[in-house]
């Protein structure tokens, strides 16, 4: 069941970050992606290849933000392009289960937690292109701040288990 879902994940966020560069006129990236779409779709159970893949996508999404391309394409193809990375990596690691593990139901369990936290991303995603906000510098400041200290916080819950 993951294969599919990775093949797809991966196929939907190359074809939306090229439509994102051809619609925005940028051709010869587009193509570049396209070209690199093999090489992204044979990391199924390679999760080099598939970080490589899910690395190009975002520089791509990225670049297309530079360029002041429609969020509406690149952030929908970084989500899926991040959803097929994990669900590569987990591909690997469910090959290294023991034989008397239940693999398609630890395999249900992870894609169903992944599409539960795929459908809260979407939603938030649409809220952020919907809802836009002017904030002062200092306004700014403080959110930097507060969301260096709650990633601080995290890290160190981390390091302590």
């Amino acid at each position: 069941m993951t294969r599919p879902v990775y093949f797809l994940s991966a196929a939907v966020s190359v074809i939306l970050i090229g439509m994102a560069f051809l619609v925005g006129d940028h051709a010869w990236i587009a193509l570049g992606l396209f070209l690199c779409f093999p090489f992204y779709l044979f990391g199924f159970r390679r999760p080099w290849a598939a970080a490589a893949g899910t690395l190009i996508v975002f520089c791509a999404a990225a670049y297309g933000f530079v360029l002041a391309l429609s969020p509406a394409w690149l952030l929908p193809a970084a989500c899926l392009a991040l959803l097929a990375w994990d669900v590569s990596a987990f591909a690997a690691r469910l090959q290294l289960a023991a034989p008397e593990d239940d693999r398609s139901s630890l395999e249900r369990a992870h894609l169903t937690r992944l599409g539960l936290v795929g459908l809260a991303v979407a939603g938030l995603a649409a809220f952020a292109l919907a809802v836009r906000l002017e904030l002062s510098f200092e306004w700014t400041a403080v959110l930097v701040l507060l969301g260096a200290g709650a990633l601080g916080r995290l890290i160190y819950g981390l390091l302590q288990d």
